[in-house]
């Protein structure tokens, strides 16, 4: 009986030691409470990214799809130029997608992927002193020169990576009609460097008194209406005044436009009396200085001759302006003697 019971309890000892054992192995084998298995847990959704920003010459697959799958490093597409931006549409992604097994379909032909190309940019002001540094070398002409270029868009874009500064490739001239021909180079990056070519043309310029502001006509020209700007030599006229020092003091004969020449059939010296205007006649002698008041019968500038009436004798004679409504007569002494102002 004794031996019996040992027997059971040795029996009762193994079963407990395997069912500890299995439920061990059982544990392992499945997952932690609440979790799924992996091979029951669904594959992460394909996600298209509907904007881009790439670095270098191409577009991989992981720059539009996450995750991308075993093929995330492929290049798929040319990536457009340095600071340009390219849209690929739904059609082409979609075949793109199926074409790497992603589980990925348009919703609508609205999906779509911007793809843009950072860049760095090389100015016009930049371009323009390289063109214009090149000129004065080839030809070594004063600074009064503007370059006229034939491209609205002078601008160079780079990698954002390159470092370094533009340099001027190439620079013809055609010295009579003054076309130039540059290339532009910038520095190399991930990338080839880029070139930019330009077209224009040299113009010579005038310096050039104009109008700031809208001169009405019979006003006086002062300092203060004039600024000095610099022309094309060809819109300036033979015939305009372009120095200040001979447009200052003078009237407006018709309205002046601001910003442009002057001509000279446009100005004309000051009308300092004007015709019926009651002016003041002045007699001078070698002794003396005479007045009397007098109407003028004619308009005039400073140094012009004008008939005049002395108001007092109704006498006509011919006096000179010499200021604002003053004209002043010269006569001999024996006829001032005589009154020749009465």
């Amino acid at each position: 009986m004794m031996r019996l019971m040992r027997r059971e309890r040795l029996s009762l000892i193994y079963a407990l030691v395997l069912a500890g054992l299995m439920l061990a192995l059982t544990a392992r084998a499945l997952p932690a409470w609440g979790a799924e298995s992996d091979l029951d847990a669904p594959d992460a959704p394909v996600r298209l990214m509907s904007r881009v920003e790439v670095r270098d010459d191409f577009v991989r697959l992981r720059d539009l799809f996450e995750p991308a799958g075993d093929y995330a490093d492929r290049k798929v597409a040319r990536a457009p130029a340095p600071g340009e931006a390219a849209e690929l549409d739904a059609v082409w992604l979609w075949r793109l997608a199926k074409g790497f097994g992603l589980d990925w379909k348009p919703t609508s032909t609205l999906d779509s992927a911007l793809v843009l190309r950072p860049s760095r940019v090389i100015d016009r002001e930049t371009i323009h002193e390289l063109v214009r540094q090149a000129y004065f070398e080839e030809t070594g002409a004063d600074e009064f020169i503007a370059l006229d270029f034939d491209q609205q868009d002078v601008a160079l874009h780079i990698a954002e990576e390159a470092t370094g500064g533009p340099q001027l490739a190439r620079f013809t001239l055609d010295r009579t009609s003054g076309r130039f021909n540059a290339q532009i180079t910038g520095p190399k990056g991930p990338e080839e460097a880029r070139s930019l070519t330009l077209t224009g043309r040299a113009v010579r310029q005038v310096e050039v008194a104009v109008p700031t502001a809208r001169i009405s006509a019979g006003a006086i020209i002062r300092e203060r209406d004039l600024e000095i700007v610099l022309m094309p030599e060809a819109r300036v006229s033979r015939t305009a005044v372009v120095h200040a020092d001979e447009l200052i003091g003078q009237q407006a004969r018709r309205t002046l436009t601001a910003g442009r020449p002057i001509a000279a059939a446009s100005v004309d010296a000051p009308q300092l009396v004007a015709r019926n205007a009651a002016v003041t006649i002045e007699l001078r002698t070698a002794n003396m200085r005479l007045t009397a008041q007098g109407r003028a019968l004619e308009s005039g500038a400073k140094g012009e001759a004008v008939r005049v009436q002395n108001l007092h004798s109704r006498i006509t004679i011919d006096a000179v302006v010499v200021g604002e409504n003053m004209v002043s007569v010269i006569v001999p002494d024996r006829l001032a003697a005589n009154g020749g102002l009465q």
